[in-house]
């Protein structure tokens, strides 16, 4: 009986039905879904890379699967990565790729008695999200502190930035609610940047 493990990014509705399918298409041809990665013989991760961030948790997805799978398992990655940055893919090595806008591929990839064009939508996602890249702000918090511990001086000035931070919001906020008022935020600082400013 041979085992799949597959991955999608929940937050790309295009590719949840697509990712269904594909293992529907599996189970249909007797492959059985198991969490336990190393065990697979065959892994299937289903990317986005629409944005920056989504293509980063593709990216991160893949570099996991790369290090948990066996080296026997075949691995498959469908979704927009390998058609949007395949120089970024190739970096992390050489795969089987299938074109979101045609499954009807994974026919002669997998052996089957079912072919995928006689699978349909069934309205529920049962494939696993990927798992992200970055941490919950707790960890975050806690990393930080750590980080600061031996440095008062910079753990005063991350409190700092964070107060700070938090009345750009509220601005922010009633910026949006008050349409007349004139913009405070520098659109140009982004979370990401003042993160790396911290604790430097």
């Amino acid at each position: 009986m041979p085992f799949f493990y597959m991955c999608t990014n929940k937050n790309c509705t295009r590719r949840n039905a697509d990712s269904q399918r594909v293992y529907d298409f599996l189970e249909a041809n007797g492959w059985t879904f198991t969490e336990d990665v190393p065990r697979a013989d065959l892994i299937v991760v289903c990317t986005c890379a629409a944005t920056d961030n989504t293509e980063s948790d593709s990216l991160y997805n893949i570099g996991r699967m790369l290090q948990k799978k066996s080296e026997t398992a075949k691995m498959i990655i469908t979704g927009c990565l390998p058609k949007i940055n395949p120089e970024k893919l190739g970096e992390l090595g050489n795969f089987l790729t299938v074109n979101p806008r045609s499954l009807e591929e994974f026919d002669g990839l997998v052996n089957h008695h079912v072919s995928i064009g006689n699978i349909f939508d069934r309205g529920e996602i049962l494939v696993p999200d990927f798992v992200r890249p970055t941490d919950s702000l707790l960890v975050r918090l806690v990393r930080l502190a750590k980080e600061c511990t031996s440095n008062p001086r910079a753990l005063k000035l991350a409190a700092k930035r964070a107060l700070a931070r938090a009345q750009r919001a509220r601005e922010m906020a009633i910026t949006m609610v008050m349409p007349g008022r004139a913009p405070i935020i520098n659109p140009v600082t982004t979370p990401r940047m003042m993160a790396r400013k911290t604790c430097q």
